[in-house]
């Protein structure tokens, strides 16, 4: 299943802006790009991509995370 609006949410962009903000902050402090902020450039991409693929959906009723099988008074 993949993300069916063509537009990413604002909750992804948001954590995009402070991934990036993050890693622009580490950049001027160290005043060079070194592997270590390659590193984090690299992971940031990654998370970016599965914030974005995977969709914002309820736990299926099958989980056993749901209400029914978590303190259930049955």
């Amino acid at each position: 299943m993949h993300n069916t609006n063509s537009l990413p949410t604002r909750k992804w962009w948001a954590t995009q802006v402070t991934a990036v903000t993050g890693l622009l902050t580490s950049w001027i402090v160290v005043d060079e790009w070194n592997q270590q902020l390659s590193i984090a450039a690299v992971t940031l991409v990654g998370q970016a991509l599965v914030g974005y693929l995977i969709p914002n959906t309820a736990a299926p009723e099958s989980a056993p995370e749901s209400k029914d099988s978590v303190g259930s008074t049955k």
